[in-house]
């Protein structure tokens, strides 16, 4: 696909997903943000009027009615450019709590539905990290930044339009000023977006070894086996690579920003300079003069900093509009029942006939023509060193992993034609690094169940755990 037409393809994913989250916040923003960039130019056209009837009152050639009315249409700008970014902000923060029930929750639902190859994949890892970490500030802000691009158009054409009435060369010469500094500003986004990527990881790193260092699950082994001064210098290390990579993709942008910036100072003086010429010959109003040489003050400030930074966040919106498009094109896996609702023959025999398998992303076979049967009544182990293939066969067993080659049967069928419930069904498994969840013993036990206090106390008296439920239960 056309990168241009991926891109426009991105951008109306952004608007349609903040369609479906509220229609009537949508059109509310949407009307707010036309206001906003009408209002400028506006602005220019009264405080010119405002000017020239206060000059011609003096001059007793116009009422004070005009003068006053022109006073109150000023007022009436003012008013609304106060009140205009306080309801912006209630409908963003309306927005943003939308966001947490019909994009967030839908999202972390579609990544931990994926199949275990993505979650053992680093790169799939950092991708599910850069989506999920402040994900509803992040589409929020999203919606935001077109619309604030969308109002910063408006306002910046209308300002050209009453420049190209009076000189056209000069409105040509600042869009072209600004259509550079726009390409300039995708590609800084491109590149702060990819500078996110690059450090990802380490991000994640540092993140994890923040919550070693102030969890409390982790306080006693730190303090007995005194690793905290270890913990500490991972954490920075991992922190200052992510900051130091991230600062020097933004003082490249800064710099290239305020080099511009100082050029489109440089041309609007000499625009200012060179439309005094038409106040002296008669053929344009001090009032209006007056007008458009604040304007293309204020112009310089919304092009090379207002204009330029939103086109570079928009294009890491767009970014992020590629990455949640790759993680929705992946394939989900049907998921495992808590408790498996089906029945499965008596089990008999399970055998592994020539099967290879390798992790999604690697060069090396775990398994090479792996052959075996394991037989009803008898006890078997799997012996062998570390990285030698046992828990791999596990997690083949029980379907964590159904993309080798060669068959694993069971009672003589192809394991293939078992759906995952019927696959949990098979086997029992407590893995040596298992899952203990920061919540309550009750949760940790019933997770996908429905509770039961008398089978749950039945359980503690079979474990001998009922004293220590009891005195922990508060701080669980």
């Amino acid at each position: 696909m056309n990168p241009n037409t991926y891109s426009i393809s991105n951008l109306y994913k952004i608007i349609q997903l903040s369609y479906r989250r509220s229609k009537v916040l949508f059109i509310l923003s949407f009307f707010i943000a036309l206001i906003n960039g009408i209002l400028p130019s506006l602005e220019i056209l009264i405080i010119a009027r405002l000017i020239d009837s206060v000059m011609q009152y003096i001059s007793n050639t116009m009422t004070l009615n005009h003068v006053l009315i022109n006073f109150f249409l000023l007022a009436c700008t003012l008013v609304l450019k106060r009140l205009l970014p306080s309801v912006q902000d209630y409908v963003k923060w309306s927005f943003e709590n939308k966001a947490r029930t019909h994009y967030k929750l839908p999202l972390v639902k579609t990544i931990s539905q994926l199949p275990l190859k993505y979650f053992e994949n680093e790169t799939t890892q950092s991708l599910f990290y850069r989506l999920l970490k402040d994900a509803e500030s992040q589409v929020t802000n999203q919606y935001f930044n077109v619309l604030q691009l969308f109002q910063l158009i408006l306002q910046v054409g209308g300002v050209l339009l009453i420049i190209l009435r009076q000189a056209w060369w000069a409105a040509l010469l600042i869009l072209v000023l600004a259509l550079v500094l726009f390409k300039l500003s995708i590609i800084s986004g491109q590149a702060n977006y990819q500078a996110k990527k690059d450090t990802a990881t380490e991000e994640r790193k540092s993140t994890y070894f923040e919550d070693v260092n102030l969890s409390r699950e982790f306080v006693f082994e730190r303090k007995i086996f005194g690793y905290t001064d270890e913990i500490i210098s991972k954490f920075f290390k991992s922190y200052e690579t992510v900051r130091r990579q991230r600062n020097k993709v933004h003082l490249d942008w800064f710099f290239k920003m305020k080099i511009s910036g100082i050029l489109v100072l440089i041309l609007s003086a000499l625009i200012s300079g060179i439309l005094a010429f038409p106040v002296l010959d008669g053929k344009m109003s001090i009032g209006l003069y007056i007008s458009l040489v604040n304007a293309i003050s204020s112009l310089v400030q919304v092009i090379s900093w207002q204009l330029t930074a939103t086109m570079d966040q928009l294009a890491q919106d767009l970014e992020y509009m590629k990455e949640l498009h790759t993680v929705e094109s992946l394939t989900e896996c049907q998921e495992q029942k808590a408790t498996p609702a089906v029945t499965i023959p008596p089990f008999e025999s399970l055998a592994f006939k020539q099967v290879t398998f390798r992790y999604p992303d690697t060069e090396t076979d775990i398994l090479n023509n792996l052959t075996f049967t394991i037989k009803k009544g008898k006890h078997y182990s799997f012996v062998g060193k570390n990285g030698s293939g046992k828990t791999t066969i596990t997690k083949l067993m029980t379907g964590l992993y159904d993309d080798y080659e060669g068959e694993i049967l069971y009672n003589g069928i192809s394991y293939r034609q078992f759906s995952p419930e019927q696959r949990q069904a098979i086997f029992a498994v407590v893995f040596q690094d298992f899952a203990r969840y920061p919540t309550s013993v009750e949760n940790n036990v019933y997770f996908g169940k429905t509770y039961d206090s008398n089978h749950f106390q039945e359980i503690l008296s079979l474990l001998k755990l009922n004293d220590f439920v009891d005195s922990d239960r508060k701080s669980v």
